[in-house]
């Protein structure tokens, strides 16, 4: 799970609100994209759409009932940055059976630090659809007003990044992250 934001097209927007990206370190008036992402096939299977000022975390509950629409086995692990580090949060993903691999966030009080789990480091394929969202299927074009502009623009770019992995697969890349295509 992670967020990724994207600026506002017009100068009015009334849904619009200013934002913090920690990651940049600068802030941005627009929306931001809490996106779901299963961390195998890097492929997004769940998004939540708000203005720019809302943190990670209160959305967790909504982006948790996206896992639970999309998978059809027992999701294992649930790996997040530290902006999802709340107890509220890894005590519902352990009421449901589930290890969570979070972040420490040491709210500058104490030092930060990434969990010791080695499947921390499949977090990045967040990341790597976020980057993916936003230079290849143009999450960045955002040409929209308001928050429902937002959700549909979203929902394109999402859909476009599924269908293409589909295309892939059928046309023997059985993974699209290789540039060897699979032969039967």
């Amino acid at each position: 799970m992670d967020s990724t934001e994207f600026w506002k097209y017009y100068r009015e927007d009334p849904d619009a609100e200013w934002g913090y990206c920690a990651s940049k370190m600068e802030f941005f008036d627009g929306f931001k994209a809490h996106i779901v992402t299963d961390d195998l096939s890097e492929m997004p299977i769940g998004a939540v759409i708000t203005a720019g000022n809302v943190h990670d975390a209160p959305l967790f509950g909504e982006l948790l009932a996206e896992l639970g629409k999309v998978f059809t086995y027992e999701v294992q692990k649930i790996l997040a940055d530290c902006g999802y580090d709340a107890a509220w949060i890894r005590q519902k993903i352990r009421d449901r059976g589930i290890a969570d691999v979070i972040a420490r966030n040491g709210r500058g009080h104490f030092e930060s630090f990434d969990p010791d789990d080695p499947e921390y480091s499949f977090r990045s394929a967040s990341e790597r659809v976020n980057s993916r969202a936003k230079l290849l299927h143009g999450l960045e074009n955002f040409r929209l007003k308001g928050l429902g502009g937002a959700a549909f623009h979203v929902l394109t770019v999402l859909c476009s990044m599924i269908w293409s992995g589909l295309a892939s697969f059928l046309a023997g890349y059985h993974d699209f992250r290789s540039v060897e295509p699979l032969r039967w």
